[in-house]
């Protein structure tokens, strides 16, 4: 590479942190505020907000996901990558406009819009100020330090807001506004930090029709992605009560910021996985494409065995006892977590060899199963209901492509790492069993559970010669050695 790029471990971890940060952050509040705004409110920002994201996708038609992959041949040549970032700029505007158009016209000539006119608007700001991040330019260079500096001082501000600004039933407004800024008011930023990396004008030339016409591959599957990920919330609403949006909401947050922190640890391997195969450097991508499922499993499945030991107490922690209906669906979307994860793998190897039809019809497919599926078994099971089918979803999409995936990469010793990973997670049961038996104050046993659960798992994959953990406790006594 021509330039010192961090490594993809460096990566992993500044990135982890970033995510982390910001669902500690919600976390905080996200108590506080479901007790005030109260489910229906709750429900009324929940339902604004996936309905923005429809918008949100149409205005970024893509192109996040393709400066990613194509950005990455130019970022050791100057001229091209100024060339590339300013041609994909002013085509992310156009597409901006036009975004702002749609929304314009749907809030005018719909009616079951009006109602939720104020907060539309308020979310809406979120497809400007993603415009002007230019996030994907630091996805080109990796640099996740700037990203993860950033995002914590906006959370902080963001957590001081919500307590000093949201304080009755009403002030959902406000709510959404800061939500807003958390989301996406440091991208005001990147304008003036991008410009370490590339100096970006307005252009308008044949190119850009060029990049649109390659996009528009990654916006029909984003489109198929988005309708499989936020369908089941908007569905909920239109068929059943704000109620239930705002219990579903409360299981579909906590899930979210899960998958969202596993997620961090396999997101900085997409650029490296595809320099790796542009440049024909074979026994790095499958070594790097291996060891990222091996992290992956020894990850998941704790997480997945442990949300459905402590549902109850997470929901009763963090929501109360008017949202212990979220308990079930919390449980089945923990399942959707694991394919989820397994799926974005299949995904992201299959994008890196340039096979985003193949991404492209297995997030289709998906999306029309959980649509139609979601009409049969919403009305009957409500918020249960979405969560099952969003489990079938992220499922359709793992099956499609592990079976294309299998023949671009060559896993390595997979069911060592299964077997080690599932008597670990049996040791996890037993001890939580054992802790509800002693435990009986709920914040306790919560905190013991996740704690003993934890350090039972991981001894024992130590203790089975894990190749991950392993691995771990070498950089360790690396790190101790050198301070010490």
């Amino acid at each position: 590479m021509g330039r010192d790029l961090p490594s993809v471990r460096k990566n992993a971890i500044l990135n982890s942190i970033r995510v982390v940060l910001s669902i500690a952050f919600p976390l905080i509040t996200y108590p506080y505020v479901t007790r005030v705004l109260q489910a229906e409110n709750l429900g009324k920002v929940n339902f604004a907000s996936s309905t923005m994201s429809y918008f949100s996708l149409l205005a970024v038609l893509g192109l996040t996901i393709y400066a990613g992959r194509e950005g990455i041949r130019y970022r050791d040549n100057q001229i091209k990558l100024d060339c590339f970032c300013s041609e994909l700029l002013t085509l992310n505007i156009c597409t901006t406009v036009f975004a702002y158009i749609c929304l314009a016209v749907t809030i005018a000539f719909i009616p079951g819009f009006q109602n939720y006119k104020g907060l539309l608007l308020i979310y809406s700001s979120t497809i400007l100020f993603s415009t002007l991040g230019m996030e994907w330019i630091y996805t080109i260079f990796e640099d996740y330090a700037y990203i993860t500096k950033r995002s914590i001082v906006f959370q902080i501000i963001s957590v001081v807001l919500m307590f000093v600004f949201v304080r009755k039933k009403t002030d959902f407004y406000i709510y959404a506004a800061i939500n807003v800024l958390a989301s996406v008011g440091s991208n005001i930023f990147n304008c003036i930090h991008a410009r370490k990396y590339i100096s970006p004008r307005i252009v308008f030339n044949k190119k850009i029709f060029s990049h649109l016409k390659h996009s528009i591959i990654f916006f029909a599957n984003s489109i198929a992605s988005t309708i499989y990920s936020n369908i089941d919330m908007t569905m909920l609403g239109m068929m059943c009560s704000n109620y239930n949006v705002g219990i579903y909401s409360v299981s579909v947050k906590i899930y979210t910021m899960i998958k969202s922190v596993l997620v961090a640890i396999m997101s900085v391997t997409a650029p490296r996985l595809t320099y790796y195969k542009f440049n024909k450097m074979e026994e790095q991508f499958n070594k790097m494409a291996s060891k990222l499922l091996k992290t992956m499993i020894v990850f998941l499945f704790p997480v997945v065995v442990g949300i459905n030991l402590t549902a109850n107490e997470i929901i009763l922690v963090i929501s109360g006892e008017g949202y212990i209906d979220s308990v079930v669906s919390l449980r089945i979307l923990s399942f959707a977590i694991l394919v989820s994860i397994l799926a974005s793998i299949t995904s992201n190897i299959l994008l890196s060899c340039k096979k985003e039809r193949i991404v492209f019809k297995g997030t289709s497919l998906a999306a029309f199963t959980n649509f139609v599926i979601n009409l049969i078994v919403i009305p009957v099971y409500k918020q249960n209901g979405a969560a099952f089918t969003t489990f079938l979803a992220e499922l359709v999409v793992f099956l499609v492509g592990l079976y294309n995936a299998r023949k671009d990469v060559t896993f390595d010793r997979m069911w060592k790492t299964l077997k080690e990973s599932c008597i670990g997670c049996l040791a996890m049961i037993g001890v939580a069993w054992i802790i509800r038996c002693f435990v009986h104050n709920m914040v306790m046993e919560l905190v013991l559970k996740v704690t003993i659960c934890s350090i039972i798992y991981f001894l024992i994959l130590t203790i089975l010669k894990n190749d991950v953990v392993g691995e771990y406790w070498e950089i360790i006594k690396m790190r101790w050695k050198e301070n010490n």
